[in-house]
């Protein structure tokens, strides 16, 4: 059966224990994770943080997968986890703090940068307002290019 991703043969050394087979596969997927997990949060360096939460996660459970070809879509499905657990946090912060600073961030989401119009700022923002599972699916279909049943 070929792989989705192309990396099938990776994947199962990687749970033999092949740690530079999971490297190899961290690297091959780390921009997409990247890129996910910046327009979620709006903010470079926490996506950093989740990519490698997400990583962690993905290693201590590899011999939980069960379908090796599917290791892309297993791994974004990991990143989306992480990343509505932060997202989650973070708003339960700011209802603890009674303010809305933690929701709000000093940088603009990925969005913006791929929308050149006058009007890039208040799209952004509207993103950053949706509900975090509207903000998911947004993204996951707008900017991954999912179709309806991968998300």
């Amino acid at each position: 059966m070929p792989s989705n991703d192309g990396h099938t043969a990776l994947v199962i050394q990687a749970q033999g224990g092949d740690n530079h087979a999971f490297a190899e596969l961290s690297e091959h997927h780390r921009r997409r994770l990247s890129r996910y997990l910046i327009t979620m949060t709006g903010d470079p360096n926490v996506a950093d943080d989740l990519v490698q939460e997400s990583l962690r996660r993905a290693f201590e459970k590899l011999a939980d997968l069960r379908q090796p070809d599917r290791f892309g879509s297993w791994l974004l499905s990991i990143a989306c986890n992480t990343c509505r657990k932060h997202l989650r946090q973070q708003v339960q912060r700011a209802h603890e703090d009674d303010t809305t600073a933690a929701l709000t961030s000093p940088h603009r989401s990925a969005l913006s940068s791929l929308v050149r119009r006058e009007d890039a700022a208040m799209l952004a923002l509207a993103i950053d307002r949706l509900p975090i599972l509207l903000r998911e699916a947004f993204v996951l279909f707008a900017i991954e290019g999912l179709s309806y049943a991968e998300i």
